[in-house]
């Protein structure tokens, strides 16, 4: 019983921890203002993606 409250606080953690990139303002990049005209940049997509994969993955295993 208690295993499980433990894996389900684990696993609510691990979600929201891989979504808040995704879901606070587009300005806002790890917690550095991004200026407008960069904001659609491929580069602070890839580095959103390789960041929930990351701890995702790490995540997972653990």
């Amino acid at each position: 019983m208690l295993l499980g409250v433990f894996i389900s606080i684990y696993i609510m953690t691990l979600v929201l921890q891989i979504i808040v990139p995704f879901i606070v303002r587009e300005t806002i990049v790890f917690g550095v203002t991004v200026p407008d005209q960069n904001i659609k940049h491929p580069a602070l997509a890839n580095v959103k993606k390789r960041y929930a994969q990351i701890v995702g993955g790490t995540g997972v295993c653990f």
